[in-house]
């Protein structure tokens, strides 16, 4: 089963922890765990898969001439690798713009809603936002089952259906040097 696990850049460490606990669980049982790579939930989960020596997929929203983004979490993906893990980057031209960057990074959470089995949110908020927000809304759209667990490991049920409208969150310092990078 491919199980994706999402949520926040800026989690706490209690939500890091529970989301590296859960995705060692899930990855030690077979579940191939499926992650965005981005600081903060993914770089937790994806962090419990590779301890577990297991496979799991992390979809970036760059291309090979981009590189890996974060560029911090090259080594985690080189491990995930090493256990047969996929790491996925779709595109075949650089964005160069900042703003089709954001865009691939809607487009990276539509592709994990399509390839999941089901959605776990690591989050201690019933509100959801950024990025894990269109995740969710992608998948309630294919009827895709979405969990919340909290960082004390109640899970829920209540996850709210997200209407979304294109506002940015994302690292916007952080995505103009990377665009800046890869210009040159």
């Amino acid at each position: 089963m491919f199980i994706a696990i999402v949520g926040s850049r800026a989690c706490s460490s209690s939500e890091a922890k529970a989301a590296f606990a859960l995705a060692y669980n899930l990855a030690r049982q077979g579940h191939v765990v499926v992650s965005g790579l981005a600081r903060g939930i993914d770089t937790a989960a994806l962090s419990g898969v590779a301890t577990a020596k297991a496979v799991g997929l992390a979809v970036l929203p760059t291309s090979l001439g981009e590189g890996m983004y974060p560029l911090a979490n090259a080594p985690l993906a080189r491990t995930l690798q090493g256990y047969g893990g996929v790491v996925m980057m779709p595109y075949i031209t650089p964005s160069e713009a900042l703003w089709r960057f954001k865009l691939r990074l809607i487009e990276r959470n539509f592709l994990m809603a399509r390839w999941c089995d089901t959605c776990i949110v690591v989050s201690d908020h019933y509100n959801i936002s950024g990025g894990t927000a269109w995740m969710v809304k992608f998948c309630h759209t294919l009827d895709k089952t979405v969990l919340r667990l909290d960082s004390d490991y109640s899970l829920h049920l209540d996850v709210p259906h997200i209407h979304r409208k294109i506002t940015w969150e994302p690292e916007l310092v952080a995505l103009k040097e990377h665009i800046r990078r890869t210009k040159a």
